[in-house]
């Protein structure tokens, strides 16, 4: 690979972003690589929610919730394009050794020539199978949410992922990459974009302003958006646990005193809670049980014949 540094101004963000939270540096990294999916919006919230000592959720994003919590992976200056001269002009080789990518062939070669290479076949021979690969491993202005694997031979493991080799060439000095889906493309491939039909529908359906946007200015600006989604995420869960929230606490709430150590507990139950704390408070130490045996007694004598008796006296 070159030794190629990100813009200046990708150098200035890049820094900046370590004073993020993690699951801040998460979804920018996401950003970076492409479109946001809604694996990538599923896992920034749970890292949000972890971080927060916030309970595990079920995320409305995902058909099927990850098995395991997700790991917070920064930005790094690998996920960001590089600075480079006019003879590192960056081009696609081959896109060979495909694993878990729809139903493409695992032993077969997708070769690019220079100039244009026409790549056609009949309805659901792969054609968009390697195009889904290259909008995940290059820039694309849509990227799909999942890349599904061939539903008539499982992958050899529930932790297979995709994935394939691809060659490109970086001036005259051919490279490859061994890539695994969810992991980091190579520094240089973000210069390549793909253009397919979904990123048609983008570029037609969606704001589209006439302005260029330099790629740090319009990461800040989709971060912005993906904080404000993770942060409408987070309140409409707070809405229905409250709207959930159980009758008998809050009855409890309202006989307690404000000002008692009881009181003031049951004003602060969370879920993360001590509950060997609210144990002790709600067991009477010996001095309060001889005080409850006493009362008790006073209660059950007849205020009229203890009356008399004190006048007899």
């Amino acid at each position: 690979m070159t030794d190629a540094q990100p813009t200046e101004a990708l150098q200035d963000l890049l820094n900046w972003s370590a004073r993020l939270h993690d699951w801040q540096r998460h979804g920018l990294r996401c950003l970076a690589r492409g479109s946001l999916t809604n694996q990538d919006l599923a896992d920034t919230l749970e890292i949000c929610r972890l971080a927060e000592d916030l309970p595990a959720g079920k995320s409305s994003l995902l058909t099927e919730p990850s098995a395991s919590p997700p790991e917070a992976k920064p930005l790094s200056k690998d996920d960001l394009p590089r600075k480079g001269s006019a003879q590192d002009r960056v081009s696609l080789v081959a896109v060979e050794g495909v694993q878990d990518v729809n139903a493409l062939a695992a032993d077969q070669r997708l070769a690019f020539q220079p100039g244009l290479t026409v790549i056609y076949g009949n309805n659901a021979s792969g054609k968009s199978g390697y195009a889904r690969i290259l909008k995940r491993v290059c820039r694309a202005r849509e990227r799909e949410s999942d890349l599904l694997t061939n539903v008539y031979k499982p992958p050899a493991s529930p932790q297979s992922k995709p994935r394939a080799t691809i060659r490109f060439r970086v001036g005259e000095q051919e490279h490859h990459l061994d890539w695994t889906d969810g992991g980091p493309t190579a520094p240089e491939l973000p210069f390549i974009q793909v253009f397919d039909s979904g990123c048609a529908s983008v570029q037609v359906s969606e704001r589209n302003d006439i302005v260029f946007t330099p790629l740090a200015l319009e990461l800040l600006q989709r971060l912005g958006d993906l904080c404000e989604s993770v942060k409408e995420q987070l309140r409409a869960e707070r809405e229905t646990v409250n709207a959930s929230k159980s009758p008998a606490l809050d009855r409890l709430r309202s006989k307690l005193s404000a000002e008692s150590e009881a009181g003031k507990a049951a004003r602060l139950i969370h879920h993360s809670t001590d509950v060997h704390s609210l144990r002790r408070l709600a067991t009477l130490t010996q001095d309060e049980t001889d005080r409850q045996a006493q009362l008790g007694t006073m209660l059950s004598e007849n205020p009229v014949q203890l009356a008399l008796s004190l006048i007899h006296i």
